[in-house]
């Protein structure tokens, strides 16, 4: 009988003989009759007597528990249940269930070669690749990283039924990952892989996810690796995603390889001629050629950018049907299974381009009907794929023998054709030794070391850095926090132990020397997808995961707690993606706030590119670069802290900026009217905002040269920069426009600090919705100091610089900024007029569309606002019955039409605002949504008395 709060009756009476029965609700015993006044019935107890004791009490009225009402009073509702809520099955106190949310093997796997030997060879740099795979969504990176894992682990067995066959994606971990297919968070994997000489090589792979959204795991894995391996879909071609990261790798001097992927499509899926298969590929190979060509980033990257197969730095691979090869492993071949008298090396320089086979003849030449990679590539792997289609398994059994050497066991024999083509592809290539003896001729930890991102001064620690020994001083890069305290770390120099105590280097450790910590690295492991191998030290060149690293930042330096000379820092990483969509949070339950706070802590180091902010109103902010990114984040969040959690309506991120220059001059004094400044404000050049954005002028010594050579600024101009902001690579800039004869230049100089503060508070949060200031030039055209330092002290200088710079863009003709999302959508031609109408009802449009070469797609680029992006992506695979694999990512920042400040436009509250107000909409909602008073405007800056003065002048309105 279950209890809630309720009594239940008695099922027996009590015996009356029993000395006292306790009261359940009370805990004190009811007073009860001796056995000779109970017997005594016939006596009756005198009427209105208070003494209890002379009372006789009947059998029937006697009580022997108290009241529901005596044991939890009047004012509380009781209910006696009679029947059970739960079934029997269900305990009433359940288990503490530990909720899993990674997949990790319970013990170490068996490989096909020895852990310790793998461990013993890290020591040796020149055995040693850290090679990150990139790419676009479903181009199959983590596929392609799958083939190499098999090739090395004794893993389950995989069903020869095709339709209970998974996909093995090993180091898709999460649960959320294996629940939507998709590769969210950067993994790493070491693998020990035989090249073509049957040596081995260490390969530190990190695998990373193909969705836009997710860039900034793109960022950390080529910051912390050597080389960058981008995985093409041979049918699609480059895509954004792909795009993207070879940008990244130019910009930052990785040096690229390439595998052109899913090359088993132009067989089974498009049934491609063999001539239009040879042309569908070198078409491939030319487009990333000429992207790279073109690409303005080029002039940062120091290797060869001329890709081709020939060259060794292209591979060509099926991860579907478990083969690669490139040219050099294909002529390796042919020599030994048919023991061919010719260097393979020489073999396979005549297999691409245009140089023909002679069948007749069997000689090589430059003219022909028949290409030489045709004859000896192609042809046999169409003739490969037929046979094993059609043929009897006794027949494909003889044909592999006679042709190849080799054999099937013949449980494959019968089993599914998708299977027994794996198979088939495996036994034949028998692993991926033409991508290793790829990476093997690419830079080794040591010829490409990364501590040219050492933002230290020349000196004797910087060059013992650079040598990248084992023996030199630790210094290390932290990428990200992969969960809790275990951390992906990138030893650059020296040697990392168990136990050893190591300094942590913050982000601001070069500002500010308190932003420190001395820890203990309590575990090392190899990161291995599913797995972690324990090891005792790393040198330089390794990448591990790292136990025992608290954070203060997402990424940081460790150093040596040895080093006694000054350090610095590392560069911070560059995150690809921009953080323009945004969400308020809030917890369901209000006490629960200080628990989503800590999730929040953890969630700001977990996700790179994520961005947090408390608004003034209280609000907590998350800034994504995507719905879905923010949507993976606030599941995360939701797991960490086990509470329920509100999400506000997605939101986009604001900036501000003018499109003229100030109308007029306005001085602004200092708080003790002893400092007065005049500025003012004028749009800054596009093209010189984006190069500063992207970090163009971090090594450049003669910055003025460059202002007046390419962006036509005037001599004095150029000479007067003194600083970009916000940051060093914020779109803004300020110069001193002050002439010598007017100013005193010493003074001045003596509060250049303060001023750049002021500036940079300023820029961080604009007057109209308290947003970033972008593309605005401010120059100093007047200053007025006091003689005594004491009066011109920074608390006087920096908000008097601060309200200087919102008067001049007051002035300038504010406008409010929203990010546009370029849209690149992979659909059929019969969709594109219902993709163009969808867009137009967004306020986007199409750009262009183009055909992809021969296939049935149209490849449509186009632009659309964020703010009425949310749902679109949905919407587009609606609409086109799943034909459309839709990429969003940002592109640029536009003005929005309309006057932010003009009163007079009419705002609706149930529709949507008219285009010329949607200004002046976003600009109101926003300061509300913030908790900002009022509206802004020039009076809050300056005196009244020259407000009045301007509108007379019919400066004001």
């Amino acid at each position: 009988m279950g209890l809630t709060g309720t009594w239940n009756q008695p099922n027996e009476i009590v015996d009356s003989d029993d000395e006292s029965i306790s009261s359940v609700g009370s805990g004190e015993p009811f007073q009860h009759d001796s056995d000779q006044e109970m017997d005594s019935d016939d006596e009756d107890a005198p009427e209105g007597d208070g003494n209890k004791e002379n009372q006789v009490i009947l059998q029937e009225d006697k009580v022997y528990y108290s009241t529901m009402s005596e044991t939890f009073g009047n004012d509380v509702e009781t209910i006696i249940q009679t029947t059970d809520n739960q079934t029997i099955e269900e305990p009433l106190i359940k288990p503490n269930i530990e909720k899993k949310h990674k997949i990790e093997e319970s013990r170490l796997p068996k490989t096909k070669y020895s852990k310790e030997y793998l461990i013993e060879l890290l020591k040796l740099p020149s055995k040693v690749r850290n090679v990150s795979f990139v790419g676009s969504l479903k181009s199959g990176k983590t596929s392609f990283l799958d083939t190499l894992i098999l090739q090395s682990h004794e893993l389950k067995k995989i069903s020869k039924n095709q339709k209970n066959y998974k996909k093995l994606r090993y180091t898709d971990n999460e649960t959320l990952e294996i629940e939507r297919g998709l590769t969210i968070k950067l993994s790493p994997m070491t693998l020990l892989l035989p090249n073509l000489k049957s040596s081995s090589l260490v390969l530190n792979i990190i695998d990373t996810p193909g969705h836009v959204n997710f860039l900034d795991e793109v960022s950390v894995a080529q910051r912390l690796t050597d080389i960058s391996v981008v995985i093409v879909d041979a049918v699609e071609r480059l895509t954004v995603g792909a795009r993207k990261a070879i940008d990244n790798a130019l910009n930052n001097n990785v040096q690229l390889a390439f595998v052109i992927n899913k090359i088993d499509r132009l067989i089974l899926e498009l049934k491609l001629p063999l001539q239009d298969s040879y042309h569908k590929l070198r078409n491939v190979i030319d487009e990333i050629n000429t992207y790279i060509q073109e690409n303005s980033f080029g002039d940062n990257y120091n290797h060869d950018k001329i890709f081709s197969p020939d060259l060794n730095n292209i591979t060509f691979a099926s991860s579907d049907l478990n083969f690669s090869f490139t040219l050099k492993s294909f002529a390796t071949l042919y020599v030994e299974r048919l023991g061919l008298p010719v260097d393979p090396v020489l073999f396979a320089k005549r297999l691409w381009g245009d140089i023909y086979y002679n069948e007749e003849t069997r000689k090589f030449s430059s003219k022909g009907s028949k290409r030489s990679f045709i004859s000896f590539i192609l042809e046999p792997l169409y003739k490969i794929i037929t046979q094993v289609l059609t043929e009897e398994p006794e027949l494909l059994q003889k044909t592999l023998y006679q042709d190849f050497n080799v054999g099937l066991p013949k449980l494959f024999l019968r089993s599914d054709p998708q299977t027994l083509l794996k198979e088939t592809f495996k036994t034949i290539f028998g692993g991926a030794f033409g991508f290793v003896d790829m990476i093997e001729n690419l830079n080794s930890p040591i010829e490409h070391s990364k501590t040219n991102t050492y933002s230290g001064p020349n000196g004797k620690l910087k060059d013992e850095i650079l040598l990248a020994s084992s023996e030199g001083p630790l210094v290390a890069q932290v990428g990200k926090i992969i969960e809790d305290t275990i951390a992906l770390v990138r030893i650059i120099s020296g040697t990392i132990n168990k136990n050893d105590k190591v300094k942590i280097l913050g982000q601001q450790y070069n500002d500010d020397d308190e932003d420190v910590q001395v820890l203990e690295i309590d575990e090392l492991w190899l990161g291995c997808g599913r797995y972690k191998i324990p090891i005792e030290s790393a040198p330089a060149g390794s990448i591990v995961l790292i136990k025992g690293v608290e954070l203060s930042s997402k990424a940081c330096t460790i150093v040596g707690n040895d080093i006694k000379e000054d350090v610095y820092t590392l560069k911070p990483i560059d995150y690809l993606n921009k953080a323009v969509f945004q969400v308020v949070v809030a917890p369901q339950v209000p006490s629960e706030l200080p628990k989503m706070l800590d999730g929040l802590r953890k969630i700001n180091k977990y996700y790179c590119g994520v961005e947090l902010k408390v608004e003034d109103s209280g609000e907590h902010v998350i800034f994504g670069s995507g719905e879905l990114y923010l949507d993976c984040l606030l599941h995360d969040l939701r797991k960490i802290t086990e509470i329920n959690i509100k999400v506000s309506d997605p939101i986009t991120k604001f900036s501000e900026t003018v499109v003229e220059n100030s109308l007029t001059k306005v001085s602004i004094k200092s708080q003790n009217s002893q400092n007065e400044i005049t500025i003012i404000a004028e749009p800054l050049e596009d093209k010189l905002a984006i190069d500063v954005e992207n970090n163009k002028f971090q090594n450049v010594k003669r910055l003025n040269k460059i202002l007046r050579e390419v962006y036509d600024w005037d001599s004095l101009a150029a000479r007067s920069l003194w600083t970009f902001g916000p940051e060093s690579n914020g779109p803004n800039a300020l110069l001193d426009d002050t002439l010598s004869d007017e100013v005193d230049k010493d003074l001045l100089q003596s509060v250049k600090n303060s001023i750049i503060q002021g500036f940079q508070w300023a820029v961080r949060e604009g007057p109209l919705t308290d947003s970033a200031i972008r593309n605005v030039k401010f120059k100093i055209i007047d200053i007025k100091l006091a003689k005594d330092s004491l009066q011109r002290v920074n608390g006087q200088i920096i908000p008097m610089v601060r309200k200087a710079c919102y008067a001049s863009i007051m002035t300038a003709t504010p406008r409010i900024m929203e990010p546009l999302y370029a849209i690149e959508i992979i659909s059929t031609s019969q969709t594109v007029q219902i993709i163009e109408n969808l867009l137009d009802k967004r306020r986007g449009l199409v750009l262009k569309d183009s055909p992809i070469g021969a296939t049935q797609l149209y490849k449509i680029h186009g632009l659309v606002p964020v703010i009425d992006s949310v749902g679109l992506e949905t919407d587009i695979r609606v609409i086109t019955q799943g034909q459309a694999l839709v990429s969003l990512y940002f592109d640029k920042w536009s003005v929005v039409p309309g006057d932010p400040l003009d009163k007079d436009l009419f705002i609706p509250k149930l529709r949507p605002a008219h285009i010329n107000g949607l200004s002046r909409d976003f600009v109101m909602k926003t300061r509300k949504r913030k908790g900002l008073t009022g509206e802004p405007s020039l009076g809050k800056y300056i005196d009244k008395e020259l407000v009045d003065q301007l509108k007379e002048l019919g400066i004001l309105i």
